[in-house]
């Protein structure tokens, strides 16, 4: 079996940056998100065990594409202004790239639509993909070779079936009429999933919805022409535009050849200076918990006492600043 798994890695990185308990050093700098990254990376591999893998980064929010078509586009989500959250993740991805692990980001795009040309891009390489993130938009790309795990749960077919209430190629369509308020995209008014699910096996599609509004009841033509008479038809195609995850984007990183992706386990000695510089454990050993959990040792437990503060990322690291 071959396995391809991408990471979706500002998704992990903010979860377990939230999560976590504050641990500072001297200087006085939050770092607990940064080894439970590292804890919770070295634990998804050790049980995926991934034939090729790679982690996706999303870009500035200010520079998305979606901004441009639709500049509402996640405006309910105000940029992270929390400089000790920053500092986390900007070590977060210095760790990543010690670790040996291909990182492919796409400017003006998102973490998923990288996933997405991956996946694309390689299908006929492997015969079972994982994504690893906790975002639904994620389930647009399930299929009999790809599902997505969080970490707890996973989601293959089935589920997207019950969740949505459609197959995984037509969620982008049920998406569209009832909108997604987690990313501030408008639907219309009175549609929620069920009904935009039920709209969408009917139909087809989200456009074809919109066409056959005559046909439907008195009250549900009424908030199709309503919808339509103050956003009009081209909303809907403008939704699916901004909600559909791209597939054929030019990523930046080692997206040439699949051998780029290979994983043969986390490169120890160059992630060694990077764990010394944050006054953590030292990896050999988290290694070995992680690899025999049964030992007895917790790895909510490997942290060393503050002994030195964290210095600031030095000045030639690409996630500087």
């Amino acid at each position: 079996m071959t396995k391809l798994v991408l990471l979706d890695g500002a998704n992990l990185a903010y979860r377990v940056i939230h999560r976590v308990t504050e641990s500072r050093t001297q200087g006085g700098a939050e770092v607990a998100g940064v080894l439970e990254f590292a804890l919770e990376l070295a634990g998804l591999l050790n049980r995926l065990k991934p034939t090729y893998f790679a982690v996706a980064w999303d870009t500035p929010r200010k520079g998305y594409v979606r901004r441009k078509l639709w500049s509402g586009y996640k405006a309910n989500r105000p940029e992270v202004a929390d400089e000790p959250v920053r500092y986390q993740l900007r070590w977060i991805k210095e760790l990543v790239r010690a670790s040996g692990v291909p990182c492919i980001e796409a400017e003006g795009w998102e973490a998923d639509d990288v996933v997405a040309t991956v996946l694309a891009k390689f299908t006929g390489v492997y015969t079972e993909a994982v994504i690893i993130a906790r975002d639904k938009d994620y389930h647009q790309l399930v299929s009999s070779k790809v599902r997505v795990y969080d970490g707890e749960a996973w989601t293959d077919e089935r589920v997207v079936r019950e969740r949505w209430g459609v197959e995984p190629r037509n969620v982008v369509e049920v998406q569209t009429l009832a909108g997604d308020s987690s990313d501030a995209v408008p639907g219309i008014e009175g549609i929620g999933l069920k009904r935009a699910a039920d709209l969408v096996k009917r139909y087809g599609s989200a456009e074809a919805a919109i066409d056959g509004a005559t046909s439907l009841s008195p009250k549900m033509t009424g908030r199709f022409m309503e919808f339509d008479y103050k956003l009009g038809r081209a909303l809907v195609e403008l939704n699916k535009d901004v909600v559909v995850i791209e597939k054929g984007l030019r990523p930046n990183g080692p997206v040439h050849d699949v051998r780029q992706l290979a994983f043969d386990g986390l490169n120890y000695v160059t992630l060694t200076p990077v764990f010394e510089e944050l006054g953590f454990t030292p990896w050999w050993r988290l290694e070995k918990i992680v690899d025999n959990p049964s030992k007895g040792d917790s790895v909510r437990d490997v942290t060393v006492p503050d002994v030195h503060p964290v210095p600031p990322l030095r000045s030639s690291s690409p996630v500087a600043g």
